[in-house]
């Protein structure tokens, strides 16, 4: 397979005249396999925007997942998946602590941080995640932010939003990206 700079790809028999922008081009039934793919390809990417505010209160160390959640489903098992999540967290009173990281189907994969120890303004922080994951599957993944109370003492946490004495105000939203790269 081979892509012209004109935009033309030759050396495959069967490719449509045209692939409509967020459709899905079925390689298999195109006759591209996963050894005709070079290693590297990004063979998809997949976006989300979660714009609402979320409040967790917990009084466990348990993972749980937040609304921020993206399915996938991998081209070839061989694929990795580029995760990137960004959003930003607040504690409701100082001291509290709140670790962030990324669930593959409610499990943490990896990836983690812990936010710093509230102020007692409540501040919300801004985190970015990344995690090159290996899901060894070609049926669909769910990626999430997950997040896990470090106090377990039933601290309240804040996502896309700050708690400032009475002040509530709405921060920003938070994205998570997904992308398929050939291997």
């Amino acid at each position: 397979m081979v892509l012209a700079g004109n935009g033309s790809i030759t050396g495959v028999s069967s490719m449509p005249t045209a692939v409509t922008f967020g459709s899905t081009l079925a390689t298999a039934s195109r006759g591209i396999s996963n050894a005709s793919v070079p290693a590297g390809c990004i063979l998809q990417v997949l976006s989300t925007t979660y714009s609402s505010q979320y409040i967790r209160t917990s009084a466990t160390s348990s993972w749980v997942a937040t609304p921020l959640t993206l399915n996938i489903t991998p081209t070839f098992t061989s694929s990795k998946i580029l995760i990137t999540v960004t959003t930003r967290l607040a504690a409701a009173v100082a001291h509290n602590m709140l670790a962030a990281g990324i669930l593959r189907n409610g499990s943490l994969i990896g990836a983690t941080m812990q936010t710093p120890a509230n102020d007692g303004y409540g501040y919300a922080v801004p985190i970015t995640l990344q995690y090159l994951d290996s899901p060894s599957t070609t049926s669909a993944v769910t990626y999430a932010l997950g997040s896990a109370d470090l106090n377990t003492a039933g601290a309240t946490f804040y996502m896309n939003r700050s708690r400032q004495g009475s002040t509530i105000a709405v921060t920003s939203d938070s994205n998570i990206v997904l992308m398929e790269i050939a291997q």
